[in-house]
């Protein structure tokens, strides 16, 4: 039986020195947010939200922007998983369309030695 607090990764983690400022579109709706770590398939994410539960669950389709030092790029991604702590939500987002040019912001970061 596996730890609850055992990784299921199926690739490596970037932690970011400092956070990129995103946002996650969820049904048409903007929700601003950080990103606060990444691999090359996903993310882990969390909403500036702080209006009460939002009904983001496990399989949703969503858009993600996001900034770096790079630029500023969008792909598209499904939800992983969803935790509350306090008044913030954090998801993890397996990315599902993110662009294979070498100039990308995104794939800039993700190839970047920092």
């Amino acid at each position: 039986m596996k730890s609850k607090n055992s990784e299921r990764r199926r690739a490596g983690r970037k932690a970011l020195k400092v956070s990129c400022p995103s946002a996650i579109v969820l049904r048409g709706t903007r929700y601003p947010a950080s990103m606060l770590d990444f691999s090359e398939i996903g993310a882990r994410f969390t909403l500036n939200e702080k209006n009460g539960l939002l009904d983001i669950q496990p399989g949703a389709e969503l858009a993600i922007e996001v900034s770096n030092q790079f630029g500023t790029t969008s792909c598209k991604g499904k939800v992983a998983w969803v935790c509350r702590i306090d008044d913030r939500h954090m998801i993890g987002v397996e990315f599902s369309e993110v662009s294979s040019d070498k100039r990308d912001p995104l794939r800039c970061l993700m190839e970047s030695p920092f």
